[in-house]
């Protein structure tokens, strides 16, 4: 079980705190489908081998070094030869007849026919040992294949496995219809893959979909019980299904590329731009996979401020709130002019360039904020005044409607509806496909979360105050050693070096370009630790390296691997670093509970792994949020957050 809770320290007089809100991260499916597959019967036989074969090998070095060698040294002739011949033997462990063992006897030295015959029994129990280990293993192999597959049948394992990867899902059909006694490489293979995510399912509790769902617990700060928890009987997933993001934005881009649609597009200024005297400055979007990102230098465009230049970016953002396509652009240029006239035409050339250079963006304007995008590209396309419209809409609906059948659907049914869920795209994606998807398919369309909605949790003070007095000297230590971040520090030299301390920026843009070129040429020259560029910056890279050293991460090798880091060391390191900052703090805190059982658990025997901590709420808790918007805890949660 994962905890994200988040810290959070208001002042340096104050101490810090847990959130109201915990995200509670459970396994997907229970520990013991794990702990039923150990070879229980197996593993004391080959405890046994193991120790046989060192005893062998141990007493045939003795024979063979020492005391056969020894005897060789003694003889000569046939006798001689017979001793040669039995060391041979023995190095290769092969079984010797009992007359060529008459030498031992020939040449009178009792100890070494002790120690040769003790050999042979012990090398004979060695090789029935393996006889029998090798048929109970086959016979465990079959049985714990058979329970591996029972597990592997389970429907939330299925469809885990089916968003997972779903090219070993259609090997975990075939190998699921074979038999547990008979396997062949290629299920051997896919068993060795399912296995992998039904160990992250029992014990990892992986971050994503049926393989680790979710539940919100409440914390009680006043209370004395360590944790409560209640459900409505057997812990039952919801599934919230929505289309891949990434998909999404692939579909926009393509239709977007209908020739039909391009003129009835919403027109907007490209918001970089700028003016320097009578030129007009901004970024031109770098075209990746066909697809702008705002990144490189070398995009920056600049060029005359012309009259028709200013007619049409004055008037686009004197409409800012208003639905202006490109077609209300060139009537603007033409006084109205009719579509096929010539100064339309004219018109309508110039305002393309000026798409085609970026400066005026016409593509379809999708949140950040939210996972159900593809509502808000279907209005946008059932807004647009074309006959074509309609139809793509309803694609788009259709798409809409096969999420949530997805969510609920069985796994044969998902199966269905994968396929006409690629058809439908397929069809949308006609008029554009990216470079790496016309190599290879995508079949990623689904994205899932999963949540425990009957789930009740609180966690009470007995919990929280033991992590919040150990924790507590660490968390404010990471604070001062980063001091708001590396990139931030960066910024903020950029900006001095610039402005002057206090100074002032009176054209972000301009400084926003300034800030990239330093920031490229400083990657390329590693100036990093100049502390004349970058004073701030080299003193974090000082601050990082001084921790490091505190936690036995420097260069130099060890062999230590335990590092106790008492209060009084991170205190000493968080003077180092400057002392506590005075801003209010938080961070999001990432923590795995391990305890035998839920008895141990209740009686505060657990032990507590910190993974990691996050500034602010952090991705791994915001990012899951909304599966909670109808819970009841919702209204509170959305509040803290925007605290």
């Amino acid at each position: 079980m994962f905890s994200t809770d988040v810290f959070t320290r208001p002042t340096t007089k104050t101490a810090w705190k847990p959130s109201p809100h915990v995200l509670i991260r459970f396994a997907g499916k229970s520990y013991e489908e794990l702990d039923r597959l150990k070879f229980r019967q197996t593993v004391p036989v080959l405890d046994e081998i193991i120790a046989l074969r060192t005893w062998v090998k141990r007493q045939k070095d003795r024979l063979c070094d020492e005391l056969l060698y020894a005897e060789i040294g003694k003889h000569s002739g046939k006798t001689r030869g017979q001793l040669v011949a039995l060391k041979r033997n023995i190095f290769n462990e092969r079984a010797v007849p009992i007359a060529e063992r008459q030498v031992l006897r020939t040449i009178g030295n009792a100890t070494l026919r002790y120690e040769v015959l003790r050999y042979y029994r012990q090398l004979l129990r060695l090789e029935r040992r393996m006889k029998q280990g090798r048929d109970l293993f086959t016979q465990e192999l079959a049985q714990k294949r058979r329970l591996l597959q029972e597990s592997f049948r389970d429907a939330d394992f299925q469809k885990g496995i089916q968003l997972a990867t779903p090219s070993l899902f259609a090997g975990l059909q075939h190998y699921l219809e074979g038999d547990a006694a008979a396997v062949n490489g290629r299920d051997q293979r896919t068993e060795a893959g399912a296995f992998r995510y039904f160990a992250r399912m029992t014990a990892k509790t992986s971050p994503f979909g049926r393989f680790g769902p979710l539940a919100l617990a409440a914390v009680q700060p006043e209370s004395e019980q360590l944790f409560s928890i209640r459900t409505s009987g057997k812990l039952a997933m919801r599934s919230e299904t929505s289309l891949n993001l990434s998909v999404v934005a692939d579909l926009a881009t393509s239709l977007s590329r209908i020739p039909e649609f391009q003129a009835h597009l919403q027109a907007r200024v490209n918001y970089t731009y700028y003016l320097d005297g009578d030129e007009i400055v901004f970024l031109r979007p770098k075209l990746e996979d066909d697809q702008p990102v705002y990144t490189s230098m070398n995009s920056v465009r600049r060029g005359k401020y012309l009259p028709i230049m200013r007619q049409v970016v004055e008037f686009l953002e004197a409409n800012k709130q208003q639905l202006i396509t490109l077609n209300d652009v060139i009537h603007l240029l033409t006084g109205g002019a009719a579509t096929d006239s010539a100064a339309y035409q004219k018109a309508a050339a110039f305002v393309y360039r000026l798409v085609h250079a970026g400066l005026i963006l016409t593509d379809f304007q999708l949140p950040s904020n939210t996972r159900d995008r593809l509502s808000y590209l279907r209005e946008q396309v059932e807004a647009l005044d074309v006959p074509q419209a309609a139809a793509i809409g309803a694609k788009l609906q259709q798409l809409q409607e096969n999420c949530q059948r997805f969510a609920q659907a069985t796994v044969t049914e998902r199966v269905q509806i994968h396929e006409e869920t690629q058809q439908i795209i397929n069809e949308l994606m006609q008029w554009w496909r990216p470079p790496a998807e016309a190599r290879a398919e995508r079949t990623d369309y689904f994205m899932e979360d999963a949540v425990f909605a009957d789930v009740q949790m609180q966690l009470g003070a007995p919990f929280f105050a033991p992590l919040a007095e150990d924790l507590g000297p660490f968390l404010e230590c990471i604070h001062a050693r980063d001091q708001g971040g590396l990139s931030h520090l960066m910024l903020r030299d950029i900006f001095v070096s610039n402005f002057g301390v206090g100074g002032s920026c009176h054209n972000l843009m301009l400084f926003a370009l300034e800030h990239m070129r330093i920031m490229m040429n400083t990657m390329a020259d590693r100036e990093l630790d100049n502390k004349e560029l970058f004073p701030r910056s080299a003193a974090s890279n000082e601050r990082a390296l001084a921790y490091m050293k505190a936690f036995g991460n420097d260069e130099t090798p060890t062999a230590r691997r335990e590092i106790v880091l008492p209060h009084e060391t991170l205190h000493a390191l968080t003077e180092e670093f400057g002392g506590q900052l005075a801003a209010p703090l938080s961070s999001a805190l990432n923590v795995q509970i391990a305890a035998e059982s839920w008895e141990a658990y209740e009686r505060g025997d657990y032990l507590v792994a910190f993974n990691y901590a996050l500034p602010g709420f952090g991705h791994f808790f915001t990012r899951y949020c909304y599966l909670f918007d109808n819970d009841p805890n919702s209204a509170p949660l959305t509040e803290n957050l925007r605290q």
